[in-house]
């Protein structure tokens, strides 16, 4: 893993925007308890309809894990 990827806003209630330097990222948004909730290989994601609260966003290549970092839902 390299964490080679940023998340903005964060915390966010809307979109979220990746920036990473990857070539062909797919993002998995995951629940604390890693249930997939959203996934795309798009660099930005709408995250409004989640629940407020935490979760984990994973940053994957050719199905291998890159990076992870946390991501904060609010109002």
């Amino acid at each position: 893993e390299d964490n080679s990827f940023s998340i903005y806003p964060n915390p966010s209630s809307g979109k979220i925007f990746i920036q990473t330097t990857l070539e062909n990222p797919r993002i998995i948004i995951t629940d604390m308890l890693g249930r997939e909730l959203l996934s795309t290989q798009e660099k930005e994601m709408d995250i409004q309809h989640l629940p407020k609260g935490m979760y984990l966003v994973y940053v994957l290549e050719n199905g291998v894990k890159k990076g992870i970092t946390k991501l904060i839902k609010g109002e």
